[in-house]
């Protein structure tokens, strides 16, 4: 093999133990009682991948919109300077493919590492092969619950570290995210966030427009996978909710409504579901640039550098600790 090729060919992969096949198996069993699954089921099989994918590629700014790439690019010129000449090692939370991260290894390679860290085995392939041009990369097979575990167990490494986090904030209750990440960082560390965003002057118009993408038949066909791999069978709707999202903010909600009995295996267990009951299954915050900055902000958190895409429904943000 030549060039990139044996590079991705010979990539580690670490599995945290919480992801072996049993333990998943187990987790998957003990939401199914709980009537609340971790959202790392949306993600972790093939198929989920496989569709995440496609939405991903079909609706994320980055993907259809110049401005919104030069947004990054903004921002990733603000981190090379923050690092200049010096080894870094870039960790990506929840990288997904790692599209964005190869842009940004762009601009620090050859001095930077890259570990991907991920739920999903096939995002983790996908992250390698966009990532195989640069020397330096890993993946961990690792759900958010460990990323605590995770770097503290490399906390001992002497290099600078960037940390990713793309397109994910907005799947986490603010409340619970924003001292989590900065609880990651040690002084010296940068944070850069991209999320999807609303615009302050037209919030609620703006949120109407964004429903859209989620209620439509591809989307509600990822968000409703998981269960309908088990056998469920019923109807995933999709909403606006008001009154459960948090700091002011709205999100897109969904749950899946069961059609008729059904009894889902999951770890040689059987749990029952009766037909109209609504199971949640998905939610999406958005924040305006003000909102996520401020409650950053709020737990320690300073943002240093930050752009939007023309339309603001995408923003990067480089953050770093007070």
């Amino acid at each position: 093999m030549h060039g990139s090729s044996r590079n991705f060919a010979w990539a580690k992969i670490h599995v945290h133990p919480a992801e072996l096949p049993a333990a998943v198996e187990n987790e998957f069993a003990r939401g199914l009682q709980l009537r609340s699954l971790n959202p790392k089921f949306l993600y972790n099989t093939p198929g989920q991948a496989a569709l995440w994918l496609n939405l991903h590629q079909r609706l994320s700014p980055a993907h259809r919109d110049d401005s919104a790439l030069r947004a990054y690019t903004a921002v990733f010129d603000q981190i090379a300077s923050f690092t200049p000449d010096q080894p870094v090692e870039v960790i990506g939370l929840s990288a997904g493919s790692a599209w964005k991260e190869a842009h940004l290894l762009q601009r620090l390679s050859p001095r930077a590492s890259f570990t991907a860290v991920d739920v999903s085995l096939d995002l983790l392939l996908h992250a390698l092969e966009n990532t195989a041009p640069f020397p330096q990369t890993s993946a961990v097979l690792c759900d958010a619950a460990h990323w605590e575990t995770l770097l503290h167990d490399r906390a001992e490494r002497p290099l600078p570290r960037v940390l990713t986090f793309f397109g994910t904030i907005h799947n986490f209750e603010p409340a619970d995210i924003f001292p989590r990440l900065r609880g990651l960082l040690r002084p010296g560390d940068l944070l850069v966030v991209g999320a999807n965003l609303a615009p302050a002057s037209h919030y609620a118009e703006a949120m109407a427009a964004i429903l859209a993408q989620y209620n439509n038949a591809p989307t509600k066909e990822w968000l409703g996978g998981a269960l309908r791999a088990r056998g469920a069978v019923g109807e995933t709707n999709v909403h606006l909710d008001s009154a459960g999202g948090a700091d002011g903010l709205e999100r897109i909600a969904a749950d899946f409504a069961f059609s008729s009995v059904v009894e889902i295996r999951a770890s040689s267990q059987g749990i029952r579901f009766a037909p109209g009951e609504r199971f949640p299954i998905f939610f999406s915050y958005r924040y305006t640039v003000e909102k996520l900055t401020s409650l950053a902000a709020q737990h320690g958190l300073v943002c240093q550098a930050s752009a939007t895409s023309a339309a603001e429904d995408e923003g990067v943000f480089l953050f770093t600790l007070k």
